[in-house]
């Protein structure tokens, strides 16, 4: 009887402690939202927060997973900067940026 006891106690506590494992995860998941950059990326390239993202130049809308928050956007064409802005990424959300 006594050991019936302990191996459901140990279950239990089994239990508790995978659940709480995984009501931790749903907390922690990092949201992402969406950078679309509208317009001709021709000669053009895209940073942001100081690292280049891939682009296609021959596409007029290229979309851009980001994790939520304010983000530093650069578009530059030939060492020239034409565009440098904070943007804000919202959750499940899509922000247009058009392209100089």
């Amino acid at each position: 009887m006594n050991k019936t006891i302990f191996r459901l106690c140990i279950t239990l506590l089994l239990f508790i402690f995978l659940f709480s494992c995984s009501a931790n995860k749903d907390k922690e998941q990092v949201q992402y939202g969406y950078l679309r950059l509208e317009g001709s990326m021709a000669n053009r390239e895209a940073y942001v927060d100081g690292q280049s993202v891939g682009i296609d130049p021959e596409y007029d809308a290229n979309t851009i997973p980001l994790r939520v928050g304010t983000h530093y956007l650069e578009i530059r064409s030939k060492n020239r900067i034409l565009l440098a802005d904070d943007i804000v990424i919202e959750p499940n959300k899509v922000t247009q940026v058009t392209v100089p």
